[in-house]
């Protein structure tokens, strides 16, 4: 693999990981890791759509604070055809403070000439009333997400089964980022965040822990673009076990109920000392380190 692009991590150039961190430090989204991993792939497949990507894994977070950048370099493979899709092998990659070459990422990023329509599967929602804590869904004992990434608006429904929602869209990138690679997302971290915190809450209402991500095995975008007003997310419970489950999730148009994209196969590891490390949401200890994944 080649090295696509550079990207030197600091909460002052990246100010929205200020409302992403996990027990007193900055801890970088699964979602922008999909954005940036894609960006990667299509820098040298000028042309081409994203369409999704399969089977990615996260090895080992990557974690900074305040006064620490963080340099990371998203590598990208040679492209193979696959039916009428291509497919792109890439990583996410960084080093430790002595050098040392660390893998944080890596999944296969699929793109497309042209993008199919995308057909409904889930069908049966959970319709059972979802209670909040306080009456506020981000009230820190079970979400630790600052104001960057509060996307969730309203959970329609939770059952053991699964949860739904209306969640709102990302601001444009120079909102978030100071210099961003592009004008405009690829997919949409706001809205991708949105759909890992409902399982957050699934999983305190099933176990009365919190959970993180940890692989998604196939993704597909029906469009090059989410909707400006947000989405609906409608999450099915596939499987689980004491300290995980396995999911799968569709974003539909909040007002026509079409497919915009889908993720089949989202695992995540649930833990109950996550909750201690979610109430502590503020930046603190200096050093840059990396987070094992859980």
């Amino acid at each position: 693999l080649g090295e696509a692009l550079s990207l030197t991590l600091s909460v002052g150039d990246y100010p929205f990981i200020r409302s992403h961190v996990i027990d007193g430090k900055a801890v970088l989204p699964m979602a922008m890791i999909v954005e940036w991993l894609a960006h990667g792939a299509l820098h040298g497949n000028p042309g081409f759509r994203f369409h999704g990507f399969n089977n990615l894994r996260i090895c080992k977070g990557v974690i900074f604070d305040q006064n620490t950048a963080c340099t990371l370099r998203v590598m990208a493979g040679r492209t193979e055809k696959r039916d009428s899709l291509y497919i792109v092998p890439v990583e996410l990659a960084g080093r430790t403070s002595d050098g040392t070459g660390i893998l944080h990422a890596r999944a296969e990023i699929v793109l497309a000439t042209k993008l199919p329509e995308g057909i409904r599967s889930i069908v049966d929602l959970p319709t059972t009333p979802y209670v909040t804590g306080n009456g506020t869904i981000y009230d820190q004992e079970r979400l630790f997400h600052g104001p960057d990434l509060q996307g969730i608006e309203l959970v329609t429904g939770c059952s053991p089964k699964g949860i739904t929602a209306l969640v709102k869209a990302a601001p444009n990138p120079v909102d978030w980022i100071k210099h961003p690679l592009r004008n405009i997302w690829l997919t949409d971290p706001l809205v991708f965040d949105s759909a890992f915190q409902l399982m957050i809450l699934w999983s305190f209402e099933r176990y009365g822990s919190g959970s993180l991500p940890s692989f998604a095995g196939c993704y597909r975008q029906f469009q090059d673009s989410f909707p400006k007003d947000g989405a609906q997310i409608v999450i099915k419970v596939t499987s689980e076990r004491s300290h995980g489950a396995t999911a799968d999730i569709e974003f539909l148009d909040r007002n026509s109920g079409k497919l915009i994209a889908r993720l089949e196969d989202y695992e995540c590891v649930i833990d109950p000392s996550l909750q201690r490390a979610f109430r502590r949401n503020q930046l603190t200890q200096p050093g840059c380190a990396e987070l094992e994944a859980a």
